[in-house]
């Protein structure tokens, strides 16, 4: 399925915030890339699906097991919008140096910010008041 920025129900671009939490991220990130939606918020992405797969077995051979390889990390220079990325350092599924490897693929000259929660995990960054502070600032500041 294809996104055709612009013309969702008469919404335009540029008010089109794109959210993508975890495997969502592999969508949201070249759905950004495609267009120039007004935001770009990621929470608990990876850089590229194998830093999460090595997370459980290490000795699998992952680049020929993942027909899907979901390489954000080759994927978000294309975006040209904000970009903000939330993560939980204690993430025991993703962990938090995948989500450190993609902040580091944002072109530095682009709108980025990396919010690290040091007591979160996969799962729970919602239950932090500074997560649903900040997200609450990004949609209503723009």
């Amino acid at each position: 399925m294809d996104v055709v920025f612009g013309t969702l129900q008469g919404l335009a671009e540029r008010n089109i915030v794109l959210y993508g939490r975890s495997l969502g991220c592999g969508w949201a990130i070249p759905t950004a890339g495609r267009g120039k939606p007004k935001l770009l918020v990621l929470e608990s992405p990876f850089g590229r699906l194998v830093d999460a797969a090595r997370n459980y077995f290490r000795w699998l051979p992952y680049g020929l097991l993942l027909r899907y390889t979901f390489d954000n990390c080759q994927r978000i220079p294309a975006v040209r919008c904000p970009v903000y990325i939330f993560h939980g350092e204690k993430d025991a599924v993703v962990p938090f140096s995948s989500a450190l490897r993609l902040y580091s693929c944002i072109p530095s000259d682009r709108e980025r910010e990396l919010i690290p929660f040091p007591k979160g995990h996969h799962n729970d960054l919602a239950r932090f008041v500074r997560f649903n502070r900040r997200v609450n600032e990004l949609l209503a500041e723009r």
